[in-house]
């Protein structure tokens, strides 16, 4: 008996021992600091800061403010490096030793010696640093940033210092909304954010880039017209460039119920393809943008199917091919019973039962695509068509009986309503450039237009 009270003894102390080093270890500390330039004791303001684990991967990670001021919030301790990069100055490297019961730890104020610089880009040697800043290009090393298991790239997002991502899947970076994602710098099912970030899976992205981009006509003069938005650009580790790689999930319950969401993409460097789908009759919200939806909610019961296909060509210096299409199929079911009882005098009533029914299907198709043609060196020609046609059916019947106190029918109401609406869509863009030759010159168009066709 006393050895079986030693054994349980035992037991519960390494029980708690390991709950106290648990809680130790998800424990919050954080870091904090400030950054100067060491000649002139100016703030340096925006500059990346992280702190490293094991592996260089990133334990937190943060912006400095405009006080040249920073704050990390971590939770794993031990062995950690507080890494600060900035443009134009050494990089800053520390070694911390983070106890169990540290709280606050002060790196206190941080000199940055400048130093001579390639503009165009900062490395870092000995590790890969989880940020690198271009002249037009924040660069995010991806395998710094940590995501579970089967992660999309959205929960990728989340994590990146100055990339913030709503819960309807908008990503913002400086307050300003992305509109593109690129895939090796190529579209990727059109201009809808999500269908990236909702359906390819992080740990095949090596960086993700937030890019200031040039307007067309910029990028084919080499002069700036003013005109850019924040684009994200998505590059795929070399190894994912081979073969095939995806993802499938699905659910079946009762009731013949049943949800599922499903992804194929074969990358190369110069040819890209993928395809999405999903389906569902369980009131959700699964699309080509991913996710297995919401179960239940709503009004009735819905049945949606959805996919598409894209694909990227590029095989030729001077010619460049991009393509898309997806199909969404919607149905929506509802019916709704009624009983009253309409009381007059005390021998006298009547009785109303009733009823309504509704079917309503929607289906949509769009094609994006997207010719870019160099000529010759001084022209080049980019069109850009998209055809879109949706159709939708809605039924709906109402039915309505009215009986005395007998039991007599009174009147009968029956009433049918049909809606059938299509809705086609053509429009085109057309861009032909050309240089001049003089090098003083600008660059300019020499025609524009847009042709564009509904019904």
């Amino acid at each position: 008996m006393k050895k079986i009270l030693q054994i349980i003894g035992l037991a519960i102390w390494l029980v708690s021992g390991m709950a106290i080093a648990s809680r130790a270890q998800l424990r919050e500390f954080r870091v904090t600091g400030k950054i100067t330039d060491q000649s002139t004791r100016e703030a340096l303001p925006n500059a990346p800061v992280a702190l490293l684990g094991k592996d260089s991967v990133t334990a937190a990670h943060a912006v400095t403010d405009s006080l040249g001021r920073f704050t990390l919030t971590a939770t794993q301790r031990g062995p950690l490096r507080l890494v600060i990069t900035y443009m134009g100055y050494e990089t800053y490297s520390r070694h911390l030793l983070v106890s169990d019961t540290a709280t606050l730890i002060s790196a206190g104020n941080i000199a940055m010696p400048p130093k001579g610089i390639n503009l165009a880009r900062i490395d870092v040697e000995g590790y890969r640093q989880p940020i690198t800043l271009k002249e037009d290009t924040v660069e995010y090393n991806a395998g710094s940033f940590k995501t579970r298991e089967n992660a999309v790239a959205e929960e990728l997002l989340k994590k990146l210092p100055g990339i913030t991502v709503e819960r309807d899947g908008t990503i913002k970076a400086g307050g300003e909304k992305i509109t593109k994602v690129l895939v090796d710098g190529k579209p990727f099912f059109g201009n809808d954010p999500k269908m990236a970030t909702r359906n390819l899976p992080a740990d095949i992205l090596d960086k993700v880039q937030l890019i200031d981009q040039k307007s067309d006509q910029a990028q084919f003069t080499g002069i700036p017209d003013g005109q850019t938005e924040k684009v994200l650009n998505f590059t795929v580790k070399e190894n994912k460039r081979r073969g095939f790689f995806g993802r499938v999930t699905g659910g079946y319950g009762t009731g013949q119920r049943f949800s599922g969401n499903g992804n194929i993409n074969a990358f190369r460097k110069e040819k890209q393809f993928s395809f999405i789908g999903s389906g569902n009759n369980t009131n959700g919200t699964s699309n080509p943008e991913g996710g297995m939806g919401n179960m239940g909610g709503g009004t009735g019961i819905s049945r949606n199917w959805n996919g598409g296909l894209q694909f990227n060509n590029s095989t030729s210096p001077r010619f460049k091919l991009n393509g898309s299409y997806y199909v969404n199929n919607n149905r929506m079911e509802t019916e709704n019973t009624s009983s009253r009882e309409n009381i007059f005098r005390k021998d006298s009533s009547s009785y109303v039962t009733g009823g309504d029914f509704g079917n309503n299907a929607v289906s949509s198709h769009n094609i994006n695509m997207r010719i870019e043609s160099e000529i010759d060196s001084f022209h080049s020609f980019i069109l850009s068509p998209n055809l879109s046609f949706s159709n939708s059916d809605n039924f709906s019947q109402r039915l309505s009986t009215t009986r005395n106190n007998n039991g007599d029918t009174v009147n009968t109401n029956r009433s049918n309503t049909l809606v059938d609406s299509k809705t086609p869509n053509i429009n085109a863009q057309a861009l032909l450039r050309r240089k001049f030759r003089k090098k003083d010159e600008p660059s300019a168009p020499i025609l524009l237009s847009c042709i564009t066709a509904a019904t």
